[in-house]
């Protein structure tokens, strides 16, 4: 699922068991251009690529928030060559993932806003960008879900990502 200078909302789904090939552009859900984005309350699991692939230039506000990204190849990677300040990362979980949080082209002055996510267990957790645990409400702490073997991923009532 994708597009350039698209504007759409995508909620409320699970995403698992996709394979795509391995082109930089290439994701289980990838935007690039002018796109404005809610991607909000999904679930991506097992995808043998890429889950979220944003390459945005000059794109308006864009939120990612409140996905469980578990079992991906990389389960987020953000372009970061253009000013990807507008483009909101929040409450969203990164497990077992080979790869949590890619961020490619190298522009420290360009990183996206990424608050209160929980990144843990993954191969890398962060690639590209300074590890962000501790910074901006961020943790690494296992999630503890209700039962990951059987992909339930309910949170337990103890679990670190509440609050």
């Amino acid at each position: 699922m994708g597009g350039n200078s698209a504007h759409a909302a995508i909620e409320a789904n699970i995403f698992r068991n996709n394979t795509c090939d391995r082109r930089k552009f290439s994701g289980v859900v990838s935007f690039n251009l002018k796109s404005k984005l809610l991607i909000n309350n999904n679930v991506f699991e097992n995808n043998a690529c890429i889950a979220i692939n944003m390459a945005l230039s000059k794109s308006g506000l864009s939120i990612i928030a409140n996905n469980t990204l578990v079992a991906n190849r990389t389960a987020i990677r953000v372009d970061n060559r253009y000013n990807v300040s507008q483009q909101v990362f929040l409450n969203n979980i990164l497990f077992k993932n080979d790869v949590g949080l890619e961020v490619t082209q190298q522009s420290s002055t360009n990183n996206p806003a990424w608050d209160n996510n929980l990144v843990f267990g993954n191969g890398t957790n962060y690639r590209g960008i300074d590890d962000l645990t501790g910074k901006f409400g961020n943790i690494s702490k296992d999630p503890q879900f209700a039962d990951f073997e059987l992909g339930d991923y309910r949170l337990r009532a103890d679990s670190n990502a509440i609050d």
